[in-house]
């Protein structure tokens, strides 16, 4: 069974330290922030975005986890 979280929060962070969570994804708020700025910008040059606009969620895993402590 493979126990997986959302959000990457501190308390997930150490349940996967811990060995008690095996996976969870990481929202970037601040690239999402950028990617909505840059939006916004391009909109007010009167350019057209893409309809859709991702921002991928990034696997934190065992062996990536320090890079999100």
């Amino acid at each position: 069974v493979v126990v997986a979280g959302i959000d990457a929060t501190p308390d997930g962070l150490a349940a996967m330290k811990a060995g008690e969570l095996d996976v969870t994804v990481y929202q970037n708020a601040t690239k999402q922030g950028e990617v909505a700025v840059q939006t916004a910008i391009a909109l007010a040059k009167g350019e057209k975005p893409e309809h859709n606009i991702w921002v991928p969620f990034e696997p934190v895993t065992p062996e990536n986890l320090s890079q999100y402590e």
